[in-house]
């Protein structure tokens, strides 16, 4: 199924840019959709970015940290 795929290559990239640095999710936008969210799209993207790196927070592959402004930051578990 294609969507399956497209859903693993983005968990593949965000694992990917999360070895350089620990991100939020609109820090991995790029990563995810390989190209620029309009606003009009800007809080589908959030949903679909915030699903993706819960998805691998539940999985233990990631941990998350909350920022002192509330936005919470994802990195990969050590």
């Amino acid at each position: 199924n294609q969507l399956i795929e497209n859903h693993k290559g983005a968990l593949k990239r965000i694992k990917k840019a999360l070895t350089e640095s620990p991100k939020t999710a609109v820090d991995l936008f790029p990563a995810i959709f390989k190209r620029d969210i309009n606003n009009r799209e800007y809080l589908l993207a959030l949903h679909e970015a915030v699903g993706h790196v819960n998805h691998l927070y539940k999985l233990g592959e990631a941990e998350r940290e909350l920022r002192e402004d509330g936005a919470l930051i994802y990195s990969l578990t050590k």
